[in-house]
C-alpha cells in the first residue's frame, strides 16, 4: 500500500505541474490591401497594425506615393491612409532606398515615426532626411523634423526619445536623438561607420547599433558611447531584437548560420542557435523569440535557456489568396498585449499580412523538469508521511478492539 501511495503521489505532482499540451496556435485572419508594404509595426496600446506602403503609380514619377496605413482589430479595416511623400520625391526615395528600413511606435504617446529622404530629381542639390511623426489615432502628421539620416528609426518608450541613424556607406554615419516633447533634435553623435541595425532598450535606456559587425552601445543622457565591442558577432547581420525584461539581445544573421544571444549588461555572447532567419521579434512578456525566414511557411517560436535557443513551436503562417502560402516571408511584428504575431507573406503587387494567435499555444511560464521533480518529491514526502500514519493506525486497531472487548 505504501508503494502505491508513493507512486500515486508522484503522478499527482506531475499532473498538477505539467500543463497538458496546448493545441497548435490557430490562425485568426489575414490582412490584405493594395500597394507594397515595406515594413509593419504594432501599437500594443490599441492593437492598431501600421504599415509603410509604396504605391507605384504604374512606375510613373508623378503618380507614386509612400503612405502609412493604420488598421484596427478585429476587422482590420483601414482606419487611416496618410500620404508621407508623393510624386518625384517618392519616386527617388523608392529608387535609391531613401525610406526607413524600420519605423518606430511609442504606444504611451500614440505616435509613430518614419524617416523619409528627399532627393531633387532635376538638380545636383544634396538629398536630405526628415523624421515624420504620425498620430496613430487619427493618422495626422504631427511633426516633420529634419535629421542627418533617417534610414534607421527606433524609440525609447520610457524616455520618449527617438533615435535615427544611417546605413549606406555613402551616408553620413550620424546618430540623432529627437525629443517627442519638443519635436526637435536634442543631440547628435558620429557613429564613425555605417550602421547595420539599430534598436532602443527602454529598460536600460541604451541604444544598440550593429556597426561593422560589432556592437556599439549608446547611452541616452547624454548621448554617448557606453561600449564599443571588438567582437565580431557574425557576417551579414540582418536583424536585431531586444528583450528589456531579461536583458538579452538577439543578433540575426541569415548566412551566419546562427542567431547570436548577447547579454545587455555585460555585452558578451551568452548563447547561439543553429537556426538562421531573416526577421526576428521578441515578446517581452513571455520572452518568446519569433523567427521568420524568406521561403518558409512557418514562424519559429523559440526561447533561450541553457546557452541555446529551444524551439517551442513552429507556427503556421496563414494562407494567402487562393489558399497558397507564398514563399516570401517578410517583416514580422509582435503585439505582446494580445499575443498576436503579424508576418508579411506577400508584398508585391499587393500586400498580405498573416495573423497568428499565440495565446493558446505558447505558455507564458513554461516549467522546467527540475521544478517538476522537486514538486513531485514534496508530494512523495507527504504521501510517505501519510502512509506511515495509516500503518500506525492499522497496527493499533486490533489492540484497541481487545481493550474494548475486555470492558
Amino acid at each position: 500500500m505504501l508503494v502505491s501511495l508513493v507512486f500515486a503521489a508522484f503522478l499527482l505532482g506531475s499532473v498538477l505541474l505539467i500543463r497538458a499540451p496546448a493545441a497548435s496556435a490557430s490562425t485568426t485572419d489575414v490582412i490584405s490591401f493594395p500597394g507594397q508594404a515595406a515594413w509593419i509595426a504594432v501599437d500594443s496600446a490599441t492593437g492598431t497594425v501600421l504599415a509603410v506602403v509604396v504605391y507605384p503609380g504604374n512606375n510613373s514619377i508623378n503618380g507614386m506615393s509612400i503612405n502609412m496605413l493604420g488598421m484596427n482589430p478585429p476587422s482590420y479595416g483601414v482606419a487611416f491612409n496618410t500620404t508621407i511623400v508623393s510624386g518625384p520625391d517618392a519616386y527617388s526615395d523608392y529608387g535609391v532606398g531613401g525610406l526607413s528600413h524600420q519605423f518606430a511606435v511609442d504606444p504611451s504617446t500614440g505616435e509613430a515615426f518614419v524617416g523619409v529622404q528627399h532627393c531633387p530629381t532635376n538638380s545636383n542639390a544634396p538629398c536630405w532626411w526628415d523624421l515624420v511623426a504620425i498620430n496613430i489615432s487619427t493618422g495626422a502628421v504631427t511633426a516633420t523634423i529634419p535629421v542627418d539620416v533617417g534610414y534607421w528609426v527606433t524609440v525609447d518608450t520610457t524616455t520618449h526619445m527617438v533615435f535615427t541613424a544611417g546605413s549606406f556607406i555613402n551616408q553620413v554615419a550620424v546618430v540623432s536623438q529627437v525629443s517627442e516633447a519638443s519635436d526637435s533634435v536634442t543631440s547628435t553623435l558620429n557613429a564613425s561607420s555605417q550602421v547595420a541595425n539599430f534598436i532602443a532598450d527602454s529598460g536600460n535606456q541604451h541604444v544598440y547599433a550593429e556597426v561593422g559587425y560589432n556592437l556599439l552601445v549608446l547611452g541616452e543622457s547624454p548621448l554617448s558611447v557606453v561600449y564599443n565591442s571588438t567582437v565580431n558577432y557574425g557576417a551579414d547581420l540582418w536583424d536585431l531584437a531586444v528583450d528589456p525584461s531579461n536583458n538579452l539581445l538577439y543578433f540575426d544573421s541569415p548566412s551566419g548560420p546562427s542567431l547570436t544571444v548577447v547579454s545587455a549588461t555585460s555585452y558578451q555572447v551568452v548563447g547561439t542557435s543553429g537556426d538562421a532567419s531573416d526577421f526576428i521579434a521578441v515578446n517581452p512578456s513571455t520572452h518568446v523569440v519569433f523567427m521568420a525566414t524568406a521561403g518558409d511557411n512557418v514562424v519559429s517560436a523559440q526561447t533561450f535557456g541553457g546557452g541555446t535557443m529551444n524551439v517551442v513551436e513552429n507556427l503556421p503562417i496563414p494562407p494567402t489568396t487562393g489558399g497558397v502560402i507564398t514563399n516570401d516571408t517578410g517583416s514580422i511584428a509582435v503585439d505582446p498585449t494580445r499575443n498576436l504575431v503579424y508576418v508579411i507573406t506577400q508584398s508585391q503587387p499587393s500586400t498580405t499580412i498573416g495573423i497568428v494567435d499565440t495565446s493558446t499555444a505558447l505558455p507564458e511560464f513554461p516549467l522546467s523538469v527540475s521544478a517538476v521533480l522537486v514538486a513531485s518529491l514534496v508530494f512523495v514526502s507527504l504521501a510517505v508521511a501519510g502512509a506511515r500514519r495509516l500503518q500506525r493506525k492499522d497496527s493499533q486497531g486490533p489492540d484497541k478492539l481487545k481493550e474494548l472487548g475486555k470492558g
